[in-house]
């Protein structure tokens, strides 16, 4: 039994090299979908779904709850209150939030100033400490498009609540940049340990396609698996001297050496052509086993489900397409609908994102990645058992 493992697994994998349609899927659609997506990247997204804002009021004046209250009622931001400074920036790192508005001590007097002496000068912007400021964004330096867009929000949140003795002759301005008189100037501070900006556009865009390799891997051999169990080769492989799990082992094996060779070839072409960076090799391989756990159990798991090649293609490829947009693998998840992004966290497309994303640009080792990493593996290891022992009774 343990000699034909080897033996099943090369004829799958020269097989493999025989099916266009299976090298498509796991070679070419994820090359293609890599560089299209970073041009996307390049070009900047903005965010749908609202954005999550933890609130700290400092000042506890009039002031600060007008502007507040204006801010929640704007539509596309979601405000939520932070007990603290730290218990917000630890909301940033999760990912849950994308900014902390911080509004300080001194914002009703800002907010109140009757002319340009009370201002802070635009030019003292990027000198001044995040303290100088009496409205601070503390945010993720990799969420600019975003963060942005917030900025904007809170100064017209602000504009709304000035007291002002000559409004009118303010209007032209009161869009423009903090910094002008009478405006209270925003700081923008990135949130120390978040997440640092991504090298190159496709550093994004690479996750996606080995996320598509995964998908594409599934999918071919749970259809090669499904052919041979209920087409003219089940006949065959019955009468072999084969044993069931032999052959079971063999298509894992094959997926397996097949699903590496594609993550290396996205690898050394991101590495060599795009500039990226991964983590070291052991946060490497602990992507390369998180990715190829789910790939090798939702192949025998869905080989199994449905009676004929069709069948099984209209489940594999329907759950997986269903994982891809849930997971990030076609759209960034923040330009998900709220709902979706909620939903999201069942897919294991959704964490095997967070840990490619993890290696390939955000520098993270095994230590932040392990817990997702061993959601993966154990996500696959369960529909691998079950897989496995559905094609065991189906061959007795």
């Amino acid at each position: 039994m343990i000699r034909a493992i080897p033996t099943i697994a090369a004829k799958d994998l020269v097989l493999l090299l025989r099916d266009r349609t299976a090298l498509f899927w796991i070679f070419v659609l994820p090359v293609l979908v890599a560089i299209p997506l970073g041009a996307v990247f390049s070009g900047g997204l903005h965010a749908l779904a609202p954005l999550a804002v933890q609130v700290l009021d400092q000042d506890d004046t009039a002031a600060s709850r007008a502007l507040l209250a204006t801010l929640e009622a704007t539509p596309g931001v979601k405000l939520a209150r932070a007990a603290s400074v730290d218990a917000g920036d630890a909301e940033v790192r999760l990912r849950r939030a994308a900014s902390v508005l911080v509004l300080r001590p001194g914002l009703e007097r800002a907010m109140s100033a009757r002319g340009p002496s009370a201002a802070v000068p635009p030019a003292a912007s990027p000198a001044a400490s995040p303290g100088d400021a009496p409205i601070e964004l503390r945010a993720d330096p990799a969420r600019k498009a975003e963060i942005a867009v917030l900025r904007g929000l809170v100064a017209d949140a602000a504009v709304a609540n000035l007291v002002l003795p000559q409004p009118m002759e303010l209007l032209p301005s009161l869009r423009q940049a903090a910094g002008v008189p009478g405006l209270p100037r925003i700081q923008v501070v990135p949130v120390a340990d978040a997440l640092v900006l991504p090298p190159t556009p496709y550093a994004r865009s690479f996750p996606a396609a080995m996320g598509w390799a995964v998908t594409g891997a599934a999918a071919a051999f749970a259809l090669a698996l499904a052919r041979e169990g209920w087409g003219p080769t089940r006949l065959r492989l019955v009468a072999a001297p084969i044993g069931a799990g032999a052959v079971a082992l063999g298509k894992a094996l094959a997926c397996l050496v097949a699903l590496a060779a594609s993550l290396l070839l996205l690898l050394a072409l991101g590495a060599v052509l795009f500039g990226l960076r991964p983590s070291g090799g052991g946060a490497v391989a602990l992507a390369f086993a998180a990715a190829a756990a789910p790939a090798l159990g939702l192949m025998l798991l869905f080989s199994q489900c449905g009676r004929g090649e069709m069948a099984v293609s209209g489940v594999a490829w329907g759950v997986l397409l269903v994982f891809g947009v849930l997971g990030g693998t076609m759209l960034p998840l923040h330009l998900l609908p709220e709902w979706m992004q909620f939903v999201g966290q069942a897919s294991p497309l959704r964490w095997l994102m967070t840990v490619l994303e993890g290696v390939l640009w955000r520098g993270e080792d095994w230590r932040v990645l392990w817990r997702p990493a061993a959601a993966l593996l154990g996500l696959g290891l369960a529909a691998f058992a079950i897989g496995l022992a559905l094609f065991l009774g189906r061959r007795r």
